[in-house]
Protein backbone atom coordinates (compact mmCIF):
# COMPACT_ATOMS: atom_id res chain seq x y z
CA UNK A 1 0.00 0.00 0.00
CA UNK A 2 1.34 3.57 -1.28
CA UNK A 3 1.04 6.38 1.52
CA UNK A 4 1.48 9.88 0.77
CA UNK A 5 -0.71 12.99 0.15
CA UNK A 6 -4.03 12.56 -2.39
CA UNK A 7 -4.85 15.70 -4.37
CA UNK A 8 -7.63 15.68 -2.84
CA UNK A 9 -6.17 16.56 0.58
CA UNK A 10 -4.72 19.15 -0.98
CA UNK A 11 -7.92 20.75 -2.44
CA UNK A 12 -6.62 19.99 -6.09
CA UNK A 13 -9.52 17.90 -6.82
CA UNK A 14 -12.87 19.67 -5.35
CA UNK A 15 -14.96 22.23 -7.15
CA UNK A 16 -16.87 21.92 -10.56
CA UNK A 17 -14.42 20.36 -12.77
CA UNK A 18 -11.43 19.46 -10.21
CA UNK A 19 -7.33 19.54 -11.13
CA UNK A 20 -4.88 16.96 -12.93
CA UNK A 21 -2.76 15.78 -10.63
CA UNK A 22 -0.29 12.94 -9.41
CA UNK A 23 -2.76 9.93 -7.20
CA UNK A 24 -0.02 9.68 -4.43
CA UNK A 25 -2.85 8.10 -2.46
CA UNK A 26 -3.44 4.71 -1.65
CA UNK A 27 -3.68 2.34 -4.40
CA UNK A 28 -6.84 2.30 -6.35
CA UNK A 29 -8.31 0.02 -8.82
CA UNK A 30 -7.17 -0.53 -12.20
CA UNK A 31 -8.96 2.19 -14.19
CA UNK A 32 -10.22 0.74 -17.94
CA UNK A 33 -8.28 2.36 -21.22
CA UNK A 34 -10.52 5.10 -22.89
CA UNK A 35 -13.24 4.32 -24.67
CA UNK A 36 -12.87 5.06 -28.81
CA UNK A 37 -14.99 7.96 -27.99
CA UNK A 38 -13.08 9.35 -25.24
CA UNK A 39 -9.49 8.73 -27.28
CA UNK A 40 -11.54 10.77 -29.83
CA UNK A 41 -12.10 13.74 -27.76
CA UNK A 42 -8.47 13.15 -26.66
CA UNK A 43 -7.66 13.52 -30.06
CA UNK A 44 -9.42 16.39 -30.92
CA UNK A 45 -8.17 18.38 -28.26
CA UNK A 46 -4.64 17.53 -28.98
CA UNK A 47 -5.01 18.65 -32.47
CA UNK A 48 -6.80 22.04 -30.63
CA UNK A 49 -3.89 22.43 -28.55
CA UNK A 50 -1.27 22.11 -31.47
CA UNK A 51 -3.04 24.59 -33.64
CA UNK A 52 -2.91 26.82 -30.57
CA UNK A 53 1.09 26.38 -30.45
CA UNK A 54 0.89 27.34 -33.95
CA UNK A 55 -1.13 30.54 -34.20
CA UNK A 56 0.99 33.32 -35.77
CA UNK A 57 3.14 35.51 -33.93
CA UNK A 58 1.12 38.64 -34.05
CA UNK A 59 -1.48 36.91 -31.76
CA UNK A 60 -1.19 37.47 -27.88
CA UNK A 61 -1.53 33.91 -27.48
CA UNK A 62 1.75 33.22 -29.82
CA UNK A 63 4.70 33.96 -27.03
CA UNK A 64 7.24 31.16 -26.90
CA UNK A 65 5.95 30.08 -23.60
CA UNK A 66 2.54 29.69 -24.49
CA UNK A 67 3.18 27.56 -27.82
CA UNK A 68 5.58 25.93 -25.77
CA UNK A 69 2.81 24.59 -23.42
CA UNK A 70 0.40 24.35 -25.99
CA UNK A 71 2.69 22.33 -27.97
CA UNK A 72 3.05 20.33 -24.62
CA UNK A 73 -0.53 19.43 -24.39
CA UNK A 74 -1.05 19.19 -27.45
CA UNK A 75 1.31 16.39 -28.00
CA UNK A 76 0.42 14.67 -24.49
CA UNK A 77 -3.46 14.54 -25.66
CA UNK A 78 -2.25 13.02 -28.94
CA UNK A 79 -0.40 10.02 -27.00
CA UNK A 80 -2.47 9.61 -24.09
CA UNK A 81 -5.42 9.21 -27.35
CA UNK A 82 -2.79 6.68 -29.53
CA UNK A 83 -2.32 4.54 -26.16
CA UNK A 84 -5.48 4.93 -24.58
CA UNK A 85 -4.00 6.17 -21.63
CA UNK A 86 -7.16 6.85 -18.95
CA UNK A 87 -5.79 9.78 -16.57
CA UNK A 88 -4.29 13.36 -17.04
CA UNK A 89 -2.83 13.46 -20.59
CA UNK A 90 -0.27 16.18 -19.35
CA UNK A 91 1.03 14.57 -16.36
CA UNK A 92 0.82 10.55 -17.21
CA UNK A 93 0.84 10.17 -20.84
CA UNK A 94 4.12 10.54 -21.41
CA UNK A 95 5.83 9.27 -18.51
CA UNK A 96 3.91 6.47 -18.77
CA UNK A 97 5.51 5.98 -22.33
CA UNK A 98 8.78 6.62 -20.97
CA UNK A 99 8.93 4.46 -17.88
CA UNK A 100 6.73 1.87 -19.99
CA UNK A 101 4.16 1.58 -16.68
CA UNK A 102 1.16 3.36 -16.06
CA UNK A 103 1.79 6.72 -14.01
CA UNK A 104 -1.43 6.94 -11.74
CA UNK A 105 -2.71 10.45 -12.21
CA UNK A 106 -6.18 12.25 -11.94
CA UNK A 107 -7.68 14.05 -14.58
CA UNK A 108 -11.14 16.26 -13.12
CA UNK A 109 -11.70 18.21 -15.83
CA UNK A 110 -11.48 14.75 -18.43
CA UNK A 111 -13.46 13.07 -15.86
CA UNK A 112 -15.91 15.59 -15.70
CA UNK A 113 -16.45 16.49 -19.44
CA UNK A 114 -16.42 12.89 -19.99
CA UNK A 115 -19.45 12.27 -17.72
CA UNK A 116 -21.26 16.02 -19.37
CA UNK A 117 -20.12 14.33 -22.90
CA UNK A 118 -21.37 10.68 -21.65
CA UNK A 119 -18.15 9.26 -23.22
CA UNK A 120 -17.81 7.54 -21.05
Amino acid sequence: MRVGIRACDLGLSGGRFGACALDTGVDRPERPPLSVHQRGARAIAGLGFLALAALPKRSPLASAPAAALFGWFGASHLLAAATAFNGCPELGAVPSLVLRREVATECGPWEWLDTRLRLA
